[in-house]
């Protein structure tokens, strides 16, 4: 049986119990989370197929629906025919998903990277106690080849540091490609409209993203524009925050196939793709508008993306730098608290973004370590500022499998100049990330 792709549904939602206390933290958390709640699913419907694929080429009977799926510490997969009413996959290092299906139909005599692109599926999947989804995925391809249109409807409950979010999601989208001597293009579309809501928050979700790609080898051009569209709104903290057709497009290419072969794709273009506008409103009046910060630098890198507010800013989107390498500048505006964001991309082969913010003057360490507690890498061990900041973790030696990556935040003793050693009001968070090779 092959080794199957180690995808499972990451929980990225910047959500926790404390979200109402930090304005910055809802503005931020309603730009991006659509994208995220689209991520996760995707990643549960790639999983789902890619699963049942695996288990059909070990029983080879397709589809097979229940079993386990259990990987060994090589990365190694066997499969066991119990239980029989459910397909349960183990990572090894305790990761569990497990799926339970009610419908199943595509092109199950081919490979599932084909029955991801023409399948209608409706299952559950539950991964330990972070998630628990029901997702009915339909795509269907167009006559004539190179685009599929996409429907999915989920609904359930995403737990994160303790917070529980209950989803109710529709989204439509398009994938279009076309593949042609020295040629390649893909266009991604999708609208997610919703509600989504928590102890603490209630929102409404009404979104729309795009992602385009092309490789064009006569030109010696590699080239990529993403873009979002957002008029969602949330109520939290007893204010209503909504986006009004906040719009936002980068873009980033290489000029030359001699860095496209060395994987060298993401340089910023021309400022003319850059573009951000719309506005924020609180409590129905205009409180805040998009922009980007910072000149685009020719083929070197973009601005940060911030919600220009009365008196200050606040950092909506620093991942619109994520070719970036090592640790930049902090961006405009000072962090509300120190906090630590889910990295991006998850799961990840083999760099990974990761941004954080520090709000006061201190010792700050980043970390990964293994499930086993060894720290397999230090990212940052210095004195750093109040700002927000960013760093590319390449996990290039490690093997596949769940890490964790942590920040701690000592801040200093202004009573005597120098570091307090005693842990008290020191800030630490972990997270989870996982390496797919």
């Amino acid at each position: 049986m092959r080794q199957i792709l180690c995808l499972f549904v990451v929980c990225v939602l910047n959500v926790s119990p404390a979200l109402a206390q930090s304005e910055a933290d809802v503005c931020r958390w309603l730009f991006r989370a659509s994208s995220d709640f689209t991520s996760t699913a995707g990643d549960a419907i790639d999983l789902a197929a890619e699963a049942v694929f695996a288990a059909s080429g070990a029983t080879g009977t397709m589809p097979t629906l229940t079993g386990s799926l259990i990987q060994s510490s090589s990365g190694g997969w066997s499969y066991g025919s119990s239980p029989g009413t459910k397909l349960v996959i183990s990572f090894y290092g305790g990761v569990t998903v497990e799926y339970v299906f009610t419908h199943w139909e595509g092109f199950t005599d081919r490979s599932w990277e084909n029955f991801v692109d023409s399948h209608h599926m409706t299952f559950s999947s539950k991964v330990g106690t972070s998630a628990n989804l029901t997702i009915d995925s339909y795509a269907v391809p167009v006559v004539g080849g190179g685009k599929t249109t996409l429907t999915r409807d989920i609904s359930g409950s995403l737990v994160y540091d303790g917070a529980a979010t209950t989803l109710s999601l529709h989204h439509t989208g398009t994938k279009e490609w076309e593949v042609d001597v020295s040629f390649a293009s893909y266009y991604y579309q999708e609208q997610c409209t919703g509600t989504a809501s928590s102890a603490v928050y209630q929102a409404t979700i009404n979104d729309q993203y795009f992602k385009r790609l092309m490789h064009d080898a006569n030109a010696s051009q590699h080239a990529s524009n993403t873009g979002l569209l957002s008029n969602s709104s949330m109520v939290v903290g007893g204010n209503t925050y909504a986006y009004n057709d906040g719009r936002v497009v980068w873009a980033a290419w290489t000029p030359s196939l001699d860095s496209a072969n060395l994987g060298v794709y993401n340089q910023a273009t021309d400022p003319s793709y850059w573009t951000a506008s719309g506005t924020l409103s609180k409590n129905g009046t205009q409180y805040g508008t998009l922009q980007f910060s910072g000149p685009v630098v020719q083929n070197s890198s973009g601005p940060v993306l911030l919600l220009a507010v009365s008196g200050g800013s606040y950092l909506i989107h620093p991942l619109l730098q994520w070719w970036l390498t090592g640790v930049g500048d902090p961006a405009e505006g000072i962090p509300a608290a120190a906090s630590l964001m889910q990295n991006y991309p998850n799961p990840f082969n083999p760099t990974t973004d990761i941004d954080f913010q520090v709000a006061a003057s201190g010792e700050v360490r980043l970390s990964v370590c293994d499930l086993a507690g060894r720290e397999v890498a230090i990212l940052v061990d210095e004195r750093k500022g109040p700002g927000s900041y960013h760093v590319t973790f390449d996990a290039s030696g490690l093997a596949s499998g769940v890490y964790l990556y942590r920040l701690q935040v000592r801040p200093l003793d202004s009573a005597v100049g120098r570091d307090s050693r005693s842990g008290a009001g020191d800030f630490v968070q972990t997270r989870k990330m996982l390496l797919m090779k």
